[in-house]
């Protein structure tokens, strides 16, 4: 009987390729008939060895074959079984026992044998891909070279929601809507293309699966070969990322929305950017209702009754299909209720866990800023309020200039610190002042009142520039120490001008603020450079020094702030501007700041703006005084003779009275020269000048005391007096305001100063021989020097006793102080 043998050799095209699997024929008998290549690696044993032995001789542990065979057979299952290597180990493998018959029908059994190790691998392998196939969540697919599918998983179906027998011979586009499915195909083309896999592309969009809400859908592609390494396909897995996808977008979401509502301190702003990116990413439509007290705060927001009435200050336009579930989110921040969140879904779309708390997220983010807004927004309006109520509400008309004034507010999210005034001083002078406070908010305001505040009363003391900014600076660095904060810069700048109509001169000092900018009536315009000083509260100890500069009648004259040249294209453009402004002073205000950008910068802008109007010759008068007692007499004519000349006859006495009382002062006190003027503008102003600087001082006399009333008279009869001190002297100076001119007023009027019709030393038709105080301390009419008779009374001119209520100003009221 003729011996059939089996030549699977080396079990080539079994799962997993190649593997060491043996064979062997066996006859009835157990005697081996043929032997294939492997197993003669796997025993040692070549074919010439092998065939014809009993395979009894291969068997360890006392096994024999017929038994073994027939009961293999019979189970049809394989076995663990111990076989003799040539070499005398002994070798483990699993087999399996065919029955055959050969061509004449006689018995042979087919053996075939597999390392155990090797079998173990083969089971593990088989499992795994039986998983991967029809177990795993995971998507498998095979398509060809033109990508058309030629084998899906079950779970690629579930997922993709096509069955299977719907993908096959289609091509990928057919089955993803596109565009999205064309960036898939390239990504598979250009893995054929190149081998080099692909792994985590995502896939954004709709499948049949989820036809309404978009998935997202995690690609690894791999190129696929055949057994002559040729293209033959592309194969991927998928995975379903969306979750993963959804929480992404969510943190995206809100940090954009973090973004865009924590970048602003309005309230409306806030709601408006929430709705903005909230729809339709979130939801298909969403509104914020706050509370009216929320909307409008006011300083008073925390102590008044809640209101109840809310306002849709940000909302977006209903979806046309009307929409799907509503979700309510109530803000609140700082333990009060703030208003409320509305989200709109889509239809078929309930909201998710994760979808409720990241509304939830949202609204408190939401209510958070909207509370600062509301916080800032009060405390705002209540610095704004502070600032109106310290600013000049209207600048007084002045007699030496001309004022205009424009105050342009620092963005919507800021106060400054930026401020203004023009102070009244005595000669007719007037003093400009503009000043920067560091910082915004209620500190830089209340900063600013203070600085107002300490450069009026400085003012008063009629200093020198220079000198008001050093007392100004020390006030400055006292008022912070006295705060202990460490952290906002102490002061700010200041620039300190003084104009002086009847010398038609302008001083000026400055800490750390830029120059005034003057426009002269030939057309010319420059700064007025001087050195300037270190900016207010730094102690540096450095002086600040006065500079003075000539400003003709007509001239213009500028400060500003720094925000200013800054935001008008520089200093030099601020220059050219004042230049070409022709008309009052207010319109050339409008000049200057209407070429300012729309939105306010972060500082405040001002700009003050003065045409300097000198006084008249024929408003002024100018006597220089002999230092002897014998020149008041002279003076009281001399005043006199003016007064009538400006037709103030009924202002002639206490006129007089105030000259020689001032002129006595100095000629007693003081040193030469010794020098009257009477100004005449809104007020009559007399002022007394001599070389020395002593202080003059009120003082309350005795009943006894024959002199010391002097001064007491000029505070009663006068508005205000005072002394203000320069490198030469001191003068004493008095204000009366002016009645109506009389029609008595001689005209033409005599020319001013020493060259004065009426010289001093020459008698006057009106008045005493002499007004020189005798041995006695009187004078020769018998009153003393300060207008009281021998008995201590005041009397007039014509000796009557005089009463001490000065005469009346017109307006029914009295001049006295």
């Amino acid at each position: 009987m003729g011996a059939w043998r089996v030549t699977t050799g080396d079990g080539e095209g079994l799962p997993f390729g190649p593997g060491a699997v043996s064979t062997a024929e066996l006859a009835d008998d157990g005697t081996i008939t043929a032997w294939g290549p492997s197993a003669r690696r796997l025993l040692g044993y070549d074919a010439a060895q092998a065939i014809g032995l009993r395979a009894n001789r291969l068997l360890a542990d006392g096994v024999r074959v017929e038994g073994l065979v027939s009961r293999w057979c019979r189970d049809g299952d394989t076995g663990e079984l111990a076989l003799r290597h040539h070499e005398g180990h002994t070798v483990r493998v699993r087999a399996r026992v065919n029955e055959m018959r050969d061509a004449d029908g006689e018995l042979r059994w087919m053996v075939t044998a597999l390392p155990s190790a090797e079998a173990v691998r083969r089971d593990v392998g088989r499992s795994v891909l039986a998983g991967l196939a029809d177990r795993t969540s995971i998507g498998l697919a095979v398509l060809d070279t033109d990508l058309r599918y030629v084998w899906i998983n079950p779970a690629l179906e579930r997922m993709g929601g096509v069955p299977a027998g719907a993908r096959y011979g289609r091509r990928i586009d057919d089955v993803l809507p596109r565009p999205a499915s064309r960036n898939v195909m390239g990504v598979m083309k250009e893995v054929m293309r190149t081998g080099r896999p692909v792994n985590d592309f995502e896939y954004h969009g709709l499948t049949d699966a989820s036809p309404d809400r978009e998935v997202a859908l995690s690609f690894s592609c791999f190129r696929l070969e055949d057994s002559a390494n040729r293209v033959a396909g592309v194969g991927y897995a998928v995975i379903d990322v969306t979750p993963r996808f959804r929480a992404r977008e969510r943190l995206k979401l809100l940090d954009e929305a973090s973004a865009r509502i924590g970048s602003t301190l309005d309230a409306v702003r806030v709601a408006g950017g929430l709705v903005a990116v909230a729809v339709p990413r979130f939801a298909a439509s969403a509104a914020v209702d706050l509370l009216d007290a929320v909307v409008t705060p006011t300083p008073s927001a925390d102590d008044a009754p809640a209101p109840r009435a809310l306002r849709t200050v940000a909302d977006s336009p209903p979806p046309a299909n009307g929409g799907g579930p509503l979700l309510l989110i109530p803000l609140r921040a700082g333990g009060r209720n703030l208003g409320q969140v509305r989200f709109l879904g889509r239809a078929g779309q309930p909201f998710e866990p994760d979808d409720i708390t990241l509304a939830q997220e949202l609204a408190q983010r939401v209510a958070t800023c909207v509370d600062n807004a509301s916080r800032f927004e009060r405390e705002r309006t209540a610095a704004l309020a502070l600032r109106r109520s310290l600013l000049p509400k209207d600048v007084p008309r002045q007699t030496a200039v001309d004022v205009a004034r424009r105050y342009l507010p620092a963005a919507q999210s800021q106060v400054g610190g930026a401020w203004y005034d023009v102070i009244p001083l005595s000669g007719a002078r007037t003093a400009l002042v503009v000043g920067q406070v560091a910082g915004h908010g209620l500190a830089a305001a209340a900063g600013m009142g203070r600085l107002r505040t300490a450069v009026q009363t400085l003012a008063r003391m009629d200093l020198p520039p220079g000198e008001l900014l050093a007392h100004l600076d020390d006030i400055v660095v006292g008022l912070h120490e006295e705060s202990n904060d460490t952290d906002t810069d102490p002061g700010g700048t200041c620039l300190y001008a003084v104009y002086d109509p009847v010398a038609q001169r302008v001083s000026l000092a400055s800490a750390g603020h830029p120059p005034p900018a003057v426009a002269l009536p030939d057309g010319t315009s420059r700064f007025l450079e001087s050195r300037t000083g270190p900016a207010l509260g730094l102690g540096a100890g450095l002086p600040f020094e006065t500079a003075e500069f000539p400003l003709p009648e007509g001239g213009l004259l500028a400060l500003y702030s720094a925000a200013l040249p800054a935001a008008d294209g520089g200093r030099e453009g601020l220059r050219r501007a004042l230049a070409a402004g022709e008309g009052s002073p207010d319109e050339v205000c409008g000049a200057l700041t209407g070429g300012l950008p729309r939105v306010p910068g972060k500082d405040d802008a001002v700009v003050l703006v003065a045409r300097a109007r000198g006084v008249p010759d024929d408003r002024v008068a100018v006597w220089d005084v002999p230092l002897e007692p014998s020149a008041v007499a002279r003076v009281r004519a001399d005043v006199a003779g003016r007064m009538a000349r400006w037709g103030l006859r009924d202002q002639s006495f206490p006129t007089e009275l105030v000259a020689s009382e001032l002129v006595t002062n100095a000629i007693r006190y003081g040193r030469p020269p010794v020098r009257l003027r009477l100004i005449r503008e809104t007020s009559l102003t007399c002022e007394v000048f001599d070389a020395s600087d002593t202080t003059p001082h009120v003082r309350r006399a005795a009943a006894d005391e024959e002199g010391g009333r002097g001064l007491f008279l000029v505070a009663q009869l006068t508005e205000r007096w005072g002394t203000r001190y320069t490198a030469e002297g001191k003068t004493v100076w008095s204000e009366q305001p002016l009645s109506t001119p009389d029609d008595t007023a001689d005209t033409p009027d005599a020319p001013n100063g020493p060259n004065a019709a009426d010289p001093p030393g020459t008698p006057d038709a009106d008045a005493p021989e002499a007004d020189g105080r005798d041995g006695e301390g009187q004078d020769s009419d018998g009153r003393d020097g300060d207008g009281r008779d021998g008995d201590g009374r005041r009397t007039g001119a014509d000796g009557r006793p005089f009463t001490g209520v000065p005469p009346s100003r017109g307006d029914g009221t009295r001049g006295a102080a």
